[in-house]
């Protein structure tokens, strides 16, 4: 609650290690506090929900790390490291994947 227009706050992954309902509610009420305290706020999450406030909050720019899928039988995952504007398209859940090749 001491966040201002001051602060830069850096969150990872908030609302792991509980159900996806649980997860995205508290994300996402976490991010309209600080959207509306004004901080300035990195906000790394795998909740693609949360892209929904970058259509509500003018303020709200939503990025992702660009990657390809190999579309050979291997599937493998390219990623890289490029920061890419807009929500992540990617349809199918390359999550762990992902974490791999990093």
């Amino acid at each position: 609650s001491n966040a201002t227009s001051q602060s830069l706050v850096l969150l990872d992954e908030l609302g792991r290690a509980t159900s996806n309902e649980d997860g995205v509610a508290i994300a996402w009420a976490i991010s309209e506090f600080l959207l509306k305290k004004g901080a300035m706020t990195f906000f790394v999450t795998h909740y693609p929900q949360l892209y929904k406030l970058g259509e509500m909050y003018s303020s709200v720019q939503n990025q992702h790390l660009s990657s390809s899928v190999s579309t050979e039988k291997t599937g493998d995952i390219r990623y890289t490291h490029k920061l890419a504007s807009g929500p992540c398209t990617a349809t199918p859940d390359y999550g762990v994947g992902m974490a791999i090749a990093c």
